[in-house]
């Protein structure tokens, strides 16, 4: 039989230990990828709107826990996360460009603050690989595609037609549009379907490119720098 006790200690410890976030970071990506995978199905009408918002809500919650008690950037994310959860809800009551300008923009803050904390923990350890790294670089991963997502609403909706549909030039691009044309353009692909028009999200598009392939270049350097002094103080001992 499953020993109930301990499985409540190995959740605890999973969720709320400041040694081993494995499990904050695991939860956050958990997240982003319900917003990735199902918010699409849920794009149109108020359901949608009601769906976006609290997927967002989870996605800002479980990132700023994630560096909690762990980072110094904790507080300042805890500070912005405030104004920012309120902001996404009162623009899904009102449906209001403006507070949907400043609702991004917070978010957009929290994440990037999250990530950079994130990242420099991924960078700065050391051999053996901790179990926490892994889920922390995934986490980093995902959140720059998030990251860029609504740094890409943000220029839309602030300059109406910085971006170009071209299957249907005359749809008006939603999240879940951008969401898709960041992690395109974080892996590099490019299919063209969406194309940047103004010289900020061009801009942008590049900065993200660039970011998306050097990440994935440190990421693996730092992996395997790790790999090759773990084997070799196994050999060394």
């Amino acid at each position: 039989m499953v020993d109930i006790s301990n499985l409540k200690k190995y959740f605890r410890y999973m969720l709320f230990s400041t040694d081993d976030p494995s499990g904050r970071y695991a939860i956050l990506t958990f997240w982003i990828i319900l917003i990735i995978a199902i918010f699409p199905y849920f794009i149109n009408g108020p359901l949608g709107l009601f769906l976006l918002s609290l997927l967002i809500s989870f996605v800002l919650i479980s990132a700023v826990f994630s560096i909690t008690g762990r980072s110094k950037f904790a507080i300042l994310s805890l500070i912005l996360i405030i104004p920012a959860l309120l902001l996404s809800w009162l623009n899904f009551i009102l449906d209001s460009s403006d507070i949907l300008i400043l609702s991004r923009l917070l978010s957009l803050f929290v994440i990037v603050l999250v990530t950079f904390s994130v990242f420099l923990e991924v960078v700065r350890s050391k051999s053996p690989i901790p179990r926490h790294i892994i889920w922390g670089a995934i986490a980093v991963y995902l959140m720059i595609g998030l990251s860029f997502a609504m740094l890409y609403q943000l220029t839309n909706t602030i300059t109406p037609g910085s971006f170009y549909f071209s299957v249907d030039p005359s749809a008006m691009l939603n999240f879940s549009d951008f969401v898709y044309f960041s992690f395109v353009t974080l892996a590099t692909l490019g299919y063209g379907d969406i194309i940047p028009l103004t010289a900020q999200a061009r801009s942008f598009a590049i900065i993200e490119a660039i970011t998306g392939s050097l990440y994935l270049a440190v990421l693996i350097a730092k992996i395997v720098s790790l790999s090759i002094a773990s084997s070799v103080g196994k050999n060394g001992g």
